[in-house]
């Protein structure tokens, strides 16, 4: 019995790396780092960001705790060739409540990026509408992935050349509901994401190994890898991942959903 426990385990972690291998290769493409600087003028990773395409808009969308500041602190965002550029456009943020962005649920900012900032991007990767739902990902046998960049692997930076050589993470798992989590979180309606966080993981190899914080991977993108067993399945963006909660071993992601809610709104207040 004990060996045919550790054989499927087995087999689940192969056909994970499958699928998230898959996804690397192609919607992970969306998900960048951010960098930030203040009057030093020397760069440091802060969060990470997904390229969002919608009806004909190229959208940046990340945590809003990773933009404020913004009057002290001046935002970068890596181009495919050259060096870091200014991460400019109009924005939208969800309010912070009492001014504490730690009593913010949503933790989401959209930026409408201009057009001299796309064609800096060049050919990059921008998510479709037609790729994002996050309504199958709590059924039985899917599999999902936080994907994004961690502060502790991204400091190796050129100061000279304003140039990065950025390290990615992935995080394999199973979305869950869990009521009492949710309440403990003050997450209210049905908005959000729950992922077991545990302290082992897969690395991009397929790795079993200790997890490494995910500090700096709020604004990257929460997965949902479809069925794994169905090797056609391809991986669309179910949520914005926005927290880390190691006292529950959870990560909190923001659905998707929510995210063009608030695009829609900011359109329809010509705020984007």
């Amino acid at each position: 019995m004990e060996r045919d426990e550790e054989t499927r385990r087995k087999v689940f972690r192969i056909l994970s790396h499958a699928a998230m291998k898959k996804a690397k290769g192609g919607i992970c493409k969306a998900v960048i780092p951010i960098y930030g600087h203040g009057d030093d003028n020397r760069p440091k990773h802060v969060a990470s960001a997904v390229l969002l395409m919608h009806e004909g808009t190229h959208l940046l969308t990340t945590a809003a705790h990773a933009t404020d500041h913004l009057s002290s602190r001046t935002l970068l965002i890596p181009t495919p060739d050259g060096p870091l550029r200014e991460l400019q456009g109009d924005a939208i943020a969800t309010v912070a409540p009492e001014g504490n962005r730690n009593l913010d649920r949503y933790d989401l900012a959209v930026v409408k990026l201009p057009p001299a900032l796309v064609h800096d991007l060049g050919g990059a990767r921008y998510v479709q509408r037609s790729e994002c739902s996050s309504e199958q990902i709590l059924e039985q046998g899917h599999h999902c992935m936080v994907f994004g960049f961690p502060n502790s692997k991204n400091n190796d930076i050129d100061h000279t050349k304003r140039t990065v050589r950025v390290k990615k993470y992935s995080y394999g798992g199973i979305a869950r509901r869990n009521p009492g989590v949710s309440a403990k979180l003050k997450l209210v309606g049905d908005d959000h994401l729950l992922i077991r966080h545990i302290t082992k993981s897969q690395d991009e190899h397929g790795t079993l190994g200790r997890s490494i914080s995910p500090r700096g991977v709020s604004g990257g993108a929460v997965l949902d890898l479809g069925h794994i067993e169905d090797r056609t399945c391809d991986a669309r963006l179910a949520g914005i991942f926005i927290e880390y909660h190691q006292e529950h071993g959870f990560a909190v992601g923001t659905k998707i959903e929510s995210v063009f809610a608030a695009i829609e709104r900011g359109k329809a207040s010509n705020y984007i």
